[in-house]
């Protein structure tokens, strides 16, 4: 039975300070107005920054897989330069032989 006496005790308490809450004064009714607002405001704020970040992430993700495909173009056009080289040296070589 004590412990239902409590809970009892618990629900007037609360309900005393919700009634409480509930008067409080113009000037606590405002500033929870600004302070609502103010947090939305910055909600608002939050989710553009958010979405800004995933666009640069996006761009930089673009960005890594362009200098990927660049690098690997670049390696592949030094290849070809050097094998055609090579055989610019073999036919020197094979023409100044044949003199």
């Amino acid at each position: 039975a004590g412990s239902t006496e409590d809970l009892d005790e618990v629900e007037r308490e609360l309900t005393r300070w919700l009634a409480d809450s509930q008067r409080g004064s113009p000037a606590d009714c405002q500033r929870l107005g600004r302070l609502e607002r103010s947090e939305a405001a910055l909600q608002a704020k939050l989710r553009l920054v958010s979405e800004e970040k995933a666009a640069l992430q996006s761009t930089r993700v673009d960005l890594g897989d362009a200098g990927l495909a660049m690098r690997q173009a670049m390696a592949s056009q030094t290849e070809g330069y050097a094998k055609h080289l090579v055989g610019l040296e073999e036919r020197r070589r094979v023409a100044h032989s044949d003199r």
